[in-house]
């Protein structure tokens, strides 16, 4: 429980001092290349952390089954061998 304390700790500090040093430096560049500049962050940073974390394995797993095949219903439980 502590960590989940922690996180969320964290979570409210980076929101306190990053949105406010987001909306300063995304006042001058035009709005599409702010759009596209977010939507590429929003794209890769969840990737970074996926291949940097160390429950990455399993869930790299779960993602590439459920790309695989994305119809399946049981792409993301765990195959029985």
């Amino acid at each position: 429980m502590p960590r989940a304390g922690l996180l969320i700790t964290t979570f409210a500090v980076g929101l306190i001092v990053g949105g406010p040093a987001r909306a300063m430096t995304t006042l001058r560049p035009p709005q599409r290349h702010t759009l596209i500049g977010a939507l590429a962050a929003l794209t890769l940073l969840p990737l970074i952390a996926l291949a940097l974390s160390s429950t990455g394995h399993r869930t790299r797993i779960v993602a590439q089954r459920a790309a695989a095949d994305p119809v399946r219903d049981d792409a993301c439980t765990p195959a029985h061998h």
